[in-house]
């Protein structure tokens, strides 16, 4: 707080590399659940970034039943269902997601170019 360089934004952003070392020992010392409480209770809106097995892990994504596995190339995978319903029912999951360069061959055909050393 004593730090004349943070009182502005624009100080801030002057000297992110410093400040962001002094964020990440500050954060590195306590967890993400008594970070969350201090901010809550602070009025600071705030949300932790979680990985994908730690948003699969959210309570309302698990009881809102958002979870769906899929067949992909690379076997089954997890993936985020629609969270829109039809009639009380959550459209289908088509397909899983695509092999890597798996559609590149149609993707060139339909823009008429053969392959993509044509260009």
């Amino acid at each position: 707080l004593a730090d004349q360089n943070w009182t502005t934004n624009d100080g801030r952003v002057a000297d992110r590399v410093r400040l962001r070392s002094v964020l990440d020992d500050c954060f590195a010392s306590a967890t993400t659940a008594a970070w969350s409480t201090r901010l809550e209770t602070a009025g600071v809106p705030s949300a932790p970034i979680l990985d994908v097995a730690g948003a699969f892990a959210q309570e309302q994504i698990v009881r809102g039943d958002f979870v769906r596995t899929t067949d992909a190339p690379a076997g089954e995978i997890r993936q985020m269902a629609s969270p829109l319903r039809i009639d009380g029912e959550r459209p289908p999951i088509r397909r899983g997601p695509r092999a890597l360069d798996q559609d590149s061959a149609e993707v060139w055909a339909d823009l008429g170019v053969a392959s993509v050393e044509e260009n």
